[in-house]
């Protein structure tokens, strides 16, 4: 997985999120949305650590089990007076140190404990940020629906938003997962009543452990350090002990003090389903191929392609960002699928338009533009990948060449989308978008080129930087006039 998200949102300059380095030390308002490694990159580094020498009035904004578990972490702890609690739904009105004004409200974005959504925005602008999240039915309250579901900018969990691969399609339910889990251990147990078992923890994969624990009727061992980091955060503890039990928890290391040498070991993953032929991706749990003892259950925090097509169905946005790029799919490609999901373009309406129905000729001039950053498309050669430490659903075990099975037919658009879209049934259904040479190919760009120059011609506008404003202006308005001609004649067929 490609790290494509480096802490700016474009509509709010001075603020960061997620990212503690690089540009992002040009601010002092943070945001942070949950506790994994590769979300406070750049936050112990020598450079942060000066920059709040020198700015002692810098926020960074989270909820209390981020903030708990976050301090927890050796050499972190003098970051505590910089932290500022952020409660899930609160609408928060924050003066930041620019001076500016900006409205910020978290939502529940079921990751891990404490991880949430930002939603942000002021007389302008409104931008959501999802972070790392697993879509659920729960996640749309009725807070997230008034407020964020009508939006200028998204800026996506996009881990596995990938079409072609059938197996990040559809995952098991957190539920189920852990439900699987359990049901695996009394299978083992069955055969051999002697059994041990190990389960790899990090935070977000409580729901495991926990059903382990309700099924089974047993508390689950661990160590110290994890016992007393989930005391702080509630219910979760009464299932752990540090008593010997069949099944016990510990964080993902190569060595656990915890181990016989015939435990059974469990890693909750789902890249294993990727390198797997059909037949076995098609299981819950399958073994780790040449090793004895370990198992893979399937489980994954992020959302599925599936989930992430429904997500979107809730939201009408004019741009989305995405902030990851996972295996087998290329930046430029990745955002190319996004638009499709997009109400508008530059020439649009801010308003909520369904696709395919009929807006006004004023809205249309009315409209105020956002453009695709052009920074995002050169991510695709971007070498920061994530730290593997803690990286959710992705194993750092996996070193594999093998690509997973593709899709071959489905009904699925994206499936088939290819990089120039030239049919009339397709300039009907995707949004019209003039985008540059340096920035991605996008759907039409081929056919707004080719009137520009015609266009060009026909009124005198040249590319070069003596053009005046005027004729800049006549030109985008009349080119305007032809899309929307278009636009309209194609919505009466």
């Amino acid at each position: 997985m490609t790290q494509i998200f480096f802490g700016r949102i474009e509509h709010f300059p001075d603020i960061a999120v997620d990212y503690f380095t690089g540009s992002c030390l040009k601010c002092r308002d943070f945001f942070l949305s949950h506790c994994h490694t590769d979300h406070i990159k750049g936050i112990n580094t020598t450079d942060f650590k000066k920059h709040l020498i020198d700015n002692p009035s810098i926020r960074i904004f989270a909820t209390y089990p981020t903030i708990s578990l976050v301090l927890r972490r050796s050499k972190l702890a003098y970051l505590k007076p910089h932290f500022v609690k952020i409660s899930t739904e609160e609408v928060r009105n924050v003066t930041l140190t620019s001076g500016c004004l900006l409205t910020v409200t978290a939502y529940d974005a079921n990751h891990c404990p404490g991880a949430v959504m930002f939603l942000f925005e002021n007389t302008h602008r409104k931008v959501l940020y999802t972070g790392d999240f697993r879509y659920h039915p729960s996640i749309l309250t009725e807070h997230f629906v008034k407020n964020a579901c009508n939006i200028d900018a998204l800026y996506l969990d996009t881990t596995f938003y990938n079409p072609r691969i059938s197996q990040f399609r559809t995952f098991p339910s957190k539920k189920e997962s852990g439900r699987q889990a359990a049901s695996f251990i009394l299978n083992q147990l069955d055969r051999n009543n002697e059994a041990t078992f190990h389960i790899d923890i990090m935070p977000g994969w409580e729901h495991i452990f926990i059903a382990c624990a309700k099924t089974l009727d047993l508390e689950i061992q661990t160590t110290k350090d994890i016992l007393s980091e989930y005391e702080e955060l509630g219910d979760v503890s009464t299932f752990l002990t540090m008593m010997n039990t069949k099944v016990h928890v510990n964080k993902a290391t190569a060595s656990c003090e915890l181990c016989g040498k015939s435990t059974i070991k469990l890693r909750p993953s789902v890249q294993w389903k990727a390198h797997h032929n059909a037949v076995q991706s098609s299981s819950f749990i399958s073994p780790k191929i040449g090793t004895e003892n370990f198992y893979y259950i399937t489980n994954s925090v992020h959302s599925s392609y599936n989930e992430l097509k429904t997500f979107l169905s809730h939201i009408s946005t004019s741009v989305i960002y995405p902030i990851a790029v996972g295996a087998h799919i290329e930046a430029p490609h990745l955002i190319q699928l996004l638009q499709r999901h997009c109400r508008t373009t530059e020439f649009s309406p801010q308003c909520y338009k369904p696709v395919g129905s009929t807006c006004s000729k004023e809205k249309l001039l009315q409209a105020d533009p956002i453009n695709v950053d052009d920074s995002l498309a050169a991510a695709s050669d971007s070498n920061c990948d994530v730290p593997s430490d803690e990286s959710d659903d992705v194993d750092p075990i996996f070193v594999s060449s093998r690509k997973p099975e593709e899709v071959n037919s489905t009904d699925d658009d994206d499936v088939n989308l290819m990089p120039r879209l030239t049919s009339r049934s397709d300039l009907k259904e995707e949004v019209l978008t003039d985008v540059s040479e340096n920035t991605i190919e996008m759907q039409l760009n081929s056919r707004l080129n080719k009137r520009r120059r015609i266009r060009n011609s026909d009124i005198g506008v040249s590319s070069n930087p003596s053009t005046t404003e005027t004729d800049t202006n006549y030109f985008n308005k009349t080119l305007l006039d032809d899309i929307y001609r278009e636009f309209m004649q194609f919505d009466s067929d």
